[in-house]
């Protein structure tokens, strides 16, 4: 961040950005000024509930509940994604090659019209959805996500690590050789951007 002219700023971090930006946290340097995640571990014996299809327990309070539901939804309706990059990892390399295949697996792979999702539509379409506003998120804005991993085809190298992870999870066998490709490609491109012109702090 430095390099990029930064002197301050903060980690936010869902999916995989969730735990780099945990790590950040423990690594406390001191221009970084705090951290967001909203992806949080959940307890295993709360997944297991759901895993099963078990009621909630029966001592949850209001808020407790909600996060409950929350985390059912999740787990129960918006992973096709994470399954299919974690099986079928071939089956997205045609989003490294259209941006606006892509746009729309950004746009709306989990969340639909609920957040979110639902901010990124409202700056899109230039107005609220479902009662979500845009906020200060520009189409400017949903534009440069969307160019990051279209210009630097890390969709590939997602899909290769998540087929990796998620059969390490499940204590499946893959081939050494498929997940060190993963992460050298990663790391190389890394180091490419790294030797790339830096952008203009905003």
């Amino acid at each position: 961040m430095k390099r990029l002219g930064y002197a301050h700023f903060v980690a936010q971090g869902g999916d995989w950005g969730s735990p780099i930006s945990n790590e950040m946290g423990k690594l406390a340097a001191p221009e970084l000024l705090g951290i967001h995640i909203n992806l949080p571990g959940t307890p295993p014996e709360i997944f297991e509930m759901i895993a099963a299809g078990d009621p909630p327990p029966p001592d949850l309070s209001a808020d407790e509940r909600r996060a409950f539901d929350q985390i059912k939804l999740a787990f129960t309706k918006r992973r096709a994604y994470a399954l299919e990059m974690g099986t079928r990892p071939q089956t997205l390399y045609g989003l490294a090659d259209s941006p606006v295949a892509l746009a729309s697996w950004l746009v709306d792979h989990g969340d639909g019209y609920a957040q979110p999702a639902a901010s990124i539509t409202s700056a899109v379409l230039g107005r609220t959805v479902n009662g979500h506003s845009a906020g200060d998120l520009t189409r400017d804005d949903v534009l440069d996500d969307i160019t990051r991993p279209t210009g630097s085809k890390t969709i590939k190298q997602l899909a290769i690590k998540s087929f990796a992870d998620q059969r390490a999870t499940a204590q499946l066998p893959c081939r050494a050789k498929t997940r060190d490709r993963a992460a050298a490609n990663v790391q190389a491109e890394s180091r490419r951007l790294r030797r790339s012109p830096s952008p203009r702090p905003r």
